[in-house]
């Protein structure tokens, strides 16, 4: 057989290298986010979806809540005093945000086997948009150009156990918020993640990570989550008051303004189809 001359196979490597590359990266660039490589201790890969491939979308019931609140203190950093975004305060006339939610969906990504006992557990991701639309004092519109976009990345499992049901895991959660500096600017993020249902002791499990409150966040930047080390009981898929999510607030400054803008993720845990 005629020998590949050197140069010509490293080009066809490097080739081979970069749609490799470009292949793992698409799920991931899709909206931005990361997706998550780890792999859990004690379990190896047995299955890889395509997370860009509509075959492994699953329903996975969401629970979405938002709203907006304004600051009638105006104060940059003074939250105490607050009305809802239905009543005039000062002498604004538009000031509230309609909020919507878009790109909604699950896939299935991946599907793993415990080394040890060979049980399996499925893996899911959950993306999810919701942009805010401020309002113009001048114009009394609403301003479209100062849109702020939170976007967020959800990884959890499902996996079943020897008493037949079926649990579920929060693993990790991106989020980033979007818009245009000098119209918009989130001048403070706080929030707080959660893992409620019963476990597989039969007891309620209430588990909380409340997050730092930060300052000065810059638009565009992706924070994570991590709670995959944080020993989290699983809880019933399925059961009562069960839910896995995280809730946010990022506060606003628009017009001289404050808002908070509320945002509310929760996986009510009957399970994907």
């Amino acid at each position: 057989m005629k020998e590949i001359p050197k140069k010509l196979l490293s080009i066809m490597m490097a080739s081979v290298l970069t749609l490799s590359s470009v292949n793992l990266a698409s799920a991931a660039e899709s909206n931005g986010m990361p997706q998550d490589e780890s792999i859990p201790e004690g379990y190896k890969v047995i299955k890889q979806y395509d997370i860009n491939d509509d075959s492994t979308k699953v329903k996975t019931p969401l629970d979405i809540t938002t709203k907006s609140q304004l600051n009638s203190e105006n104060r940059m950093n003074e939250f105490s005093t607050e009305e809802t975004k239905d009543k005039t305060v000062a002498d604004a006339t538009y000031n509230d945000y309609d909020i919507q939610s878009t790109n909604t969906e699950t896939h299935i990504y991946r599907e793993l086997q415990n080394i040890d006992n060979g049980t399996t557990m499925n893996q899911y991701v959950t993306d999810v948009a919701t942009t805010a639309t401020p309002g113009d004092r001048s114009t009394q519109t609403k301003d479209p150009n100062s849109d702020i976009t939170l976007t967020m990345r959800l990884f959890y499992h499902s996996s079943s156990k020897g008493d037949g049901n079926t649990y579920l895991g929060l693993e990790k959660i991106y989020y980033r918020y979007d818009g245009t500096p000098d119209r918009s600017r989130v001048v403070g993020i706080d929030g707080t993640a959660i893992q409620w249902g019963p476990g597989i002791d039969g007891h309620a499990k209430t588990q909380e990570m409340a997050l730092s409150k930060q300052l000065g966040y810059e638009l565009g930047t992706t924070n994570l989550v991590n709670l995959q080390n944080k020993g989290w009981t699983e809880v019933l898929d399925g059961g009562l008051a069960t839910q896995l999510g995280i809730q946010l607030t990022a506060d606003i400054s628009n017009n001289g303004f404050i808002h908070s803008f509320t945002s509310q993720f929760f996986i009510n845990g009957r399970g994907p189809i």
